[in-house]
């Protein structure tokens, strides 16, 4: 099908990312990005590519950080902007926030900030933010 592209390490679809959030990610500087094509991302948590330009690959281990697709670990960062991690909502959790607004207030961070640079896929960390929470509030309950 014509626009869906595949990531070349495992074979699954990729989606569309902003080059800003590809730029954000890198370890140092580049010249990856002055090539013409549009950046994909894979998000299989089993697979080690993480953005795909036509033939240049960037894999896990070339970025600042792990990104919260692939690494299913307390430590993952699941907001970029404020470094606000996976077992640090989890522990905002265990002394009673159940809303995004009572997490950012108990860790005392803004909401505010720039997903489109320093998110790895270039968007707001909401909505992987609310799951992240909703996951770790129904653990609780269990």
């Amino acid at each position: 099908m014509k626009g869906i592209l595949i990531c070349p390490t495992c074979g699954q679809q990729t989606l569309k990312v902003k080059e800003e959030a590809v730029k954000g990610q890198l370890l140092g500087p580049t010249n990856l990005t002055c090539e013409k094509g549009k950046w994909q991302v894979c998000v299989n948590d089993n697979c080690d590519t993480v953005y795909i330009k036509n033939k240049t690959v960037i894999r896990k281990d070339e970025l600042k950080s792990a990104v919260f697709f692939k690494d299913k670990t307390d430590d993952a960062l699941i907001c970029y902007c404020y470094k606000i991690s996976k077992g640090e909502i989890k522990l905002a959790v265990e002394h009673g926030c159940q809303t995004t607004g009572e997490v950012y207030k108990y860790l005392n961070k803004s909401k505010k900030g720039s997903c489109s640079s320093n998110n790895p896929l270039g968007k707001s960390c909401s909505n992987v933010f609310k799951h992240t929470l909703n996951l770790l509030l129904k653990d609780k309950v269990l």
